[in-house]
């Protein structure tokens, strides 16, 4: 049971994580004279919100199948 809920905790955390990063896009491409650079680093913040919730997922099915 701690493992299901620890699962979903996480997904939630990356589905923060993937909100977050299109907001703080979404606001710098607002901003005039200011232009995003696509690939600047290593990770996005959507690639390690999509981490989250695939460990998420698999932590909350583990969590599941052992009750």
């Amino acid at each position: 049971m701690k493992k299901l809920i620890i699962g979903i905790g996480v997904v939630i955390c990356g589905l923060i994580i993937l909100c977050t990063d299109y907001i703080v896009n979404n606001i710098i491409a607002a901003i005039p004279n200011v232009h995003l650079v696509e690939g600047a680093s290593v990770f996005s913040l959507s690639v390690i919100g999509w981490i989250f919730i695939g460990v998420g997922i698999v932590v909350a099915i583990l969590g599941y199948s052992k009750d």
